[in-house]
């Protein structure tokens, strides 16, 4: 569902993805349109025992300039704008 988002290209100032980019089918898709549809500020969180979790982090620190990270208890939370 995430990987293809019914919305035109930068509709939205924010974008935020809270613990569920380790369910989508390809995250990498997910990637590209969450890159697509934000103008600028992205906001993700990552299950941290997701068995995905590395592949996700590095999709996230290659498409988007991580401005800050937190790590709470069970997710990675990531505060990123558009590279």
């Amino acid at each position: 569902m995430g990987e293809f988002l019914p919305f035109k290209s930068k509709s939205f100032d924010w974008v935020v993805v809270v613990t569920a980019l380790h369910n989508f089918e390809s995250p990498e898709k997910g990637i590209s349109e969450i890159k697509r549809v934000a103008k600028k500020n992205v906001v993700l969180s990552i299950l941290k025992k997701a068995k995905n979790f590395r592949r996700i982090d590095e999709l996230i620190r290659k498409n988007f300039k991580v401005k800050d990270e937190f790590e709470e208890e069970k997710d990675m939370m990531y505060f990123c704008e558009k590279a």
